[in-house]
């Protein structure tokens, strides 16, 4: 079996570096067919830092969409790659149900944003659909890795 090309025409041989850096930018990995995020928001005011989110996401290439999280999100989430719920003062059966219509659905990614308490909102949310419980508090590095690699995942399964 002959080996692989470089795009100058000289054979790859051995191994690759480890200490390679990737070649491709967070923009182009996107390029070919954007990912859709859908952002459900509590239909109240937001904090600044849910904005600021929504423009990094939209910064690396993603469709963000913006919606009012009220009680019956369902058939409007069909369509999405990723789907981030943020959650305010909704009560845990409000967002179980919540979860619950998404799923019946779209099995896409879903990340659920809190200001409360992560860990109580895992024990209901992660059983009921979600992907990945997060602080709102969270670094939006870490946010962002982590919708990218839910992404990624999501992606390649399709």
């Amino acid at each position: 079996m002959p080996l692989p090309r470089t795009s100058r025409g000289s054979r790859i041989r051995g191994r690759p570096s480890m200490s390679a850096t990737p070649s491709l930018k967070p923009q182009s990995i996107w390029a070919s067919m954007p990912a859709r995020v859908l952002w459900l928001q509590p239909p109240s005011e937001e904090p600044p830092l849910a904005e600021e989110l929504r423009t990094r996401l939209a910064a690396v290439g993603l469709l963000v969409y913006t919606m009012a999280f009220d009680s019956s999100p369902g058939e409007a989430c069909r369509a999405f790659d990723l789907i981030i719920m943020r959650v305010g003062t909704q009560t845990v059966s409000q967002v179980a149900s919540a979860l619950l219509q998404i799923r019946a659905c779209n099995y896409a990614p879903l990340i659920l944003l809190t200001d409360q308490e992560p860990f109580e909102w895992s024990l209901m949310a992660l059983p009921t659909g979600a992907d990945a419980v997060l602080s709102i508090h969270t670094p939006e590095e870490i946010i962002l890795a982590r919708s990218m690699a839910l992404l990624r995942r999501w992606l390649a399964s399709r």
